[in-house]
């Protein structure tokens, strides 16, 4: 896919839940607009699946990104040209990141099944509670059927579907544990302004992978071997695709890194001034400069404005 080409197209973002997910979905709105984003979300009045279905084609057509945590099969709905996107993170990290989270938030509608029975990790991997813990990464890819397939028996169709559909019907395909490298393969297929960010939505206080007990490792990989293989496609297909639209990779993602860390220090500092303002001047200063790193549309113009000065 050109980058013209990436530009034309809608992006369905399928949005694979504690896979930075949260992080993008700002990206998205910020290189878009949020008028152009239909974020869908059960239980949310206006943001259901139906919801979508029956907005007029008219309305659907003028969208740029649907993003959710849905599974594939969702350009059926789209009237107009599209390709997806999504994240994949390594599903040992996964599961123990969804545990804190769900012990976390009583919203969660696993929190009272999991606190109220004050299960452990061990508890939750084997409760067969959710198929969010059975290859969930691996159903979502796949869609159609593999949502329907009862828990613990997931098989080796289900990834070769998912694998298929990564190959074949996404313009980029990412990891958690690789996100910078996915932000300037995405910067580069979709034509987007330097996509700045500063994370979301991160498990506070949670233990790391080494702390995890040999049976925990053992419990978590075994009920999901499924998308532990369809992890480690996702990375080859992400080399495949940085080889094949990025040109001179590694100085661009030292570059976007090194212009990140600012923002992110520029964010800082703004935190910081709201506890203790600056003087004025700074804070002005501050505010302009950081302004500059932030406007897509600025960007996007000063690219336009160089590559007419080559072509002329």
């Amino acid at each position: 896919m050109t980058q013209a080409g990436g530009r034309r197209r809608a992006i369905i973002f399928v949005h694979i839940p504690k896979a930075a997910g949260t992080t993008l979905n700002k990206i998205l709105a910020h290189q878009y607009g949020l008028n152009r984003v239909f974020a869908l979300k059960e239980g949310i009045e206006g943001r259901s699946l139906r919801d979508f279905q029956e907005l007029p084609e008219a309305q659907r057509r003028k969208l740029k990104v649907v993003r959710g945590h849905f599974n594939f099969g969702l350009h059926d709905l789209l009237p107009q040209s599209s390709t997806y996107i999504t994240l994949l993170r390594n599903p040992v990290d996964r599961a123990l990141s969804h545990y804190y989270y769900v012990l976390k938030f009583p919203t969660h509608y696993l929190h009272a099944q999991i606190a109220g029975q004050q299960m452990s990790l061990k508890d939750y991997i084997t409760s067969e509670l959710s198929i969010e813990l059975d290859n969930h990464q691996a159903r979502m890819v796949a869609g159609g059927e593999a949502a329907l397939v009862p828990f613990g028996q997931c098989s080796t169709q289900v990834l070769e579907v998912a694998k298929q559909h990564l190959q074949e019907q996404f313009a980029v395909v990412g990891t958690v544990e690789r996100f910078d490298e996915t932000l300037v393969l995405l910067k580069e297929v979709f034509g987007w302004a330097t996509p700045f960010y500063t994370k979301a939505n991160v498990t506070q206080n949670r233990p790391k992978r080494r702390s995890l007990s040999a049976e925990e490792l053992d419990l978590i990989t075994s009920r999901n071997q499924i998308d532990l293989e369809l992890y480690d496609y996702a990375n080859q297909q992400l080399d495949h695709l940085i080889q094949k639209h990025v040109k001179r990779f590694r100085l661009k993602l030292f570059k976007f890194r090194v212009l990140n860390q600012l923002y992110n220090y520029l964010y800082a500092l703004e935190l910081y001034a709201l506890e203790k303002p600056l003087p004025q001047s700074v804070g002005d200063r501050l505010k302009r400069f950081r302004n500059q790193l932030d406007s897509p549309h600025k960007q996007r113009k000063q690219v336009r404005q160089k590559t007419a000065h080559k072509t002329s």
